[in-house]
C-alpha cells in the first residue's frame, strides 16, 4: 500500500472556522482547546492527522498527517480541502511526498499553495509586524 507524509501551514483562521472546515472535509475529527491554542486530531484507517495552532490567536496553524492509500484518493481529498481554503480566503502551503515503511521519502515533495500565496503571506507578515509580534 502506498504511504504519504503531509505537512502544511495555514494562515489567519479562527479556531471555530478551522474546526468547521476540518469537519466538512475530514468528518469525525476530535478537537480540543489547549491553554495556549487549539488541537484537531483525526484517526481513520487511511489517515492520521494532527493540526494545531502555532499561536493562540489562530494566525498560524501547523498540520501533519500520514496517509495510507492510493495517490488518486489523496489528491481528491487535498483538492477539496484546498478549494475550501481558497473559497474561505485562507492562505496555505501544503507539501506531501511518498514515504517507505521507515518513513523515509521515496519521491520528490509535491507543493500546493494558494494561487495568491506570496501576496497573502506578505499581508500576513505586515499584520504580524504591525502588532509587534514575532
Amino acid at each position: 500500500m502506498e504511504k504519504y507524509s503531509l505537512v502544511a501551514l495555514i494562515y489567519r483562521v479562527s479556531h471555530e472556522a478551522m474546526d468547521e472546515l476540518m469537519r466538512t472535509v475530514f468528518g469525525d475529527i476530535k478537537a480540543r482547546p489547549r491553554l495556549f491554542g487549539y488541537d484537531i486530531l483525526l484517526e481513520t484507517e487511511a489517515m492520521r492527522l494532527f493540526c494545531c495552532t502555532v499561536h493562540n490567536d489562530g494566525r498560524e496553524w501547523s498540520l501533519n498527517a500520514d496517509y495510507n492509500g492510493p495517490l488518486r484518493d489523496l489528491t481528491e481529498i487535498l483538492s477539496g480541502f484546498t478549494q475550501r481554503l481558497i473559497d474561505a480566503g485562507y492562505n496555505y502551503y501544503i507539501g506531501y511526498s511518498q514515504i517507505d515503511e521507515n518513513g523515509d521519502e521515496v519521491s520528490e515533495e509535491v507543493s500546493l499553495s494558494h494561487p495568491e500565496f506570496d501576496e497573502l503571506y506578505s499581508q500576513y507578515l505586515r499584520s504580524v509586524e504591525s502588532k509587534g509580534v514575532t
